[in-house]
């Protein structure tokens, strides 16, 4: 297992990095993503680390549900707070449907000729993301941002 400050190696005897002295415990007991969150909001984002063990805060059953029902339209991203990837997840998923849409329609002329393949390629690229993303959250992996509190 790697440190989610430094990705340096850490001694499963003492739940402790060997590089930086990080305690992996603390990531269980006081770590919180809804913390985190507000700090990216204020700028602080920087505080935060992403990290594979889910805070208290981060349900792993709604995560998975979210990105089982709604992932192409990156809702698990708004639910941990990556606000620019799901935008961005958003923003492809419409842009793809609505291009896929005047297809169907049969409404053809100028670019939305060439637009086919870019269609195709869009959904393809974002089943594979949702799947990737299903994998991760199964598998432990997926990384959510968390502000670790001191006190």
């Amino acid at each position: 297992m790697r440190c989610p400050k430094c990705y340096g190696k850490i001694d499963k005897t003492f739940n402790k990095c060997v590089k930086c002295g990080f305690d992996v415990n603390k990531l269980k007991k006081k770590a919180s993503n809804k913390k985190a969150i507000e700090m990216k909001r204020q700028g602080d984002g920087d505080l935060c680390i992403e990290t594979h063990i889910l805070p208290e805060d981060v349900s792993k059953k709604k995560l998975l549900l979210f990105s089982i029902l709604f992932g192409a339209f990156g809702a698990h991203y708004f639910y941990i707070g990556k606000m620019l990837r799901g935008l961005i997840n958003l923003v492809f998923t419409v842009f793809m449907f609505t291009f896929a849409t005047l297809h169907i329609l049969n409404i053809r002329g100028g670019v939305l000729e060439y637009i086919e393949f870019f269609v195709a390629f869009g959904f393809v690229f974002t089943f594979i993301s949702v799947i990737n993303d299903i994998i991760n959250i199964l598998l432990n992996k997926f990384k959510v941002p968390v502000y670790i509190m001191d006190k």
